[in-house]
């Protein structure tokens, strides 16, 4: 037998052995780095999700603050808000006094469940 065949099987076995170990170690750490990204996106998601609640409730009360009146406007944002972005039992109690004082009928307005976020 050739010594130089034999060294070079082992060698190029080793070195085979070694290039799939690389491989799946490179794909775990993608897949860590994919899983990392998909959390990171959840992150914003929620973060944007709470940034829009924020700034929809403050137009609510804004709103009906300033413009008690508007009816039409403050049903649309209060809608969007209830409704969309699952709005919270602090204004609903607001939105329930203002629909009483302004005769205003909400039919939605059961569905609610007071004691949310």
């Amino acid at each position: 037998m050739d010594y130089a065949v034999i060294i070079t099987s082992i060698l190029g076995s080793a070195g085979l052995f070694s290039l799939i170990q690389y491989l799946i170690t490179r794909h775990d750490k993608r897949c860590d780095t994919v899983g990392e990204f998909r959390n990171e996106i959840k992150i914003i998601k929620d973060v944007q999700h709470q940034t829009i609640l924020r700034v929809t409730r403050m137009e609510l009360l804004n709103i009906i603050e300033k413009e008690p009146n508007n009816i039409d406007a403050i049903l649309q944002v209060a809608e969007y808000y209830f409704i969309e972005l699952n709005g919270n039992a602090y204004v609903h109690s607001i939105f329930e006094n203002w629909a009483k004082q302004h005769n205003v009928s909400i039919d939605w307005m059961p569905s609610l469940q007071k004691g949310n976020k």
